[in-house]
């Protein structure tokens, strides 16, 4: 049967995971504090996460109350493996992506840039070589909830004589993105004439409105031979107007 931790205050302080079918629910309400600070990890077929509380949101303070968070920097992580997983947080409910063919299959659908969904386990791209953003259909206006996880080793090479924009994200236009790791990345970018610009970051390539990024990292290189263009190049956002 279903599992509901019902407190006010709910720390995951030692890996925990189950394999049944079942959901767990962390918090009583929205007033909950959820503290994920360990592993968290359910490969039930159908096994779920109903996470009372919304995400934190950055605190000048260090106080948090109402809210839920992961500790990625110690590595913290959820994971949801099964076929046909569940999550909602704050009561939104979430798209969960969990395979690499899913994660191709959600970013080549444009009607999708709009909404919430979660990376639910490591994804690695190696096996692959893009020469586009990997969301490069229009503008990512959504949430990604990164639970804690990473994509590591996507590559990127381009040539280009149009003005260009690269990244996990093509634009981001008043989006959120949280919890989430870009890991040895590989952006190589070599504009040819006619193109004005070149903007290359891990995240997002180019920047519009008011966009949320918080516990996102990236590590690896970021290339371009550029030298008659306008060129921006960023760890996680590359062009800011």
């Amino acid at each position: 049967s279903n599992v509901r931790l019902l407190a006010d205050n709910v720390v995951i302080s030692s890996a925990t995971s189950w394999s049944a079918n079942t959901t767990l629910q962390l918090g009583t309400s929205s007033a909950s504090r959820v503290s994920v600070n360990a592993d968290l990890t359910g490969s039930g077929a159908t096994a779920g996460i109903v996470m009372m509380p919304a995400a934190c949101t950055y605190s000048a303070t260090g106080t948090y109350t109402g809210c839920y968070s992961i500790d990625v920097k110690s590595g913290a992580n959820i994971t949801l493996s099964g076929a046909t997983p569940s999550l909602s947080i704050g009561g939104t409910s979430y798209t969960v992506v969990n395979t690499v063919a899913g994660l191709t299959s959600f970013a080549g659908v444009s009607a999708n840039y709009s909404k919430p969904w979660a990376l639910a386990a490591p994804l690695d791209l190696s096996s692959s070589t893009f020469t586009n953003s990997l969301f490069g259909a229009t503008y990512f206006s959504g949430t990604l909830d990164g639970l804690g996880n990473t994509v590591s080793n996507y590559t990127v090479t381009t040539n280009s004589s149009s003005n260009w924009e690269i990244g996990f994200f093509y634009v981001l236009s008043n989006a959120t993105v949280r919890n989430f790791g870009l890991t040895t990345i590989k952006f190589l970018g070599n504009p040819t004439s006619g193109a004005s610009y070149f903007a290359m970051g891990a995240l997002g390539g180019y920047n519009i409105g008011t966009n949320t990024v918080d516990q996102v990292w990236s590590t690896g290189s970021i290339k371009t031979s550029a030298s008659s263009v306008a060129v921006g190049v960023g760890g996680l956002l590359a062009w800011i107007p």
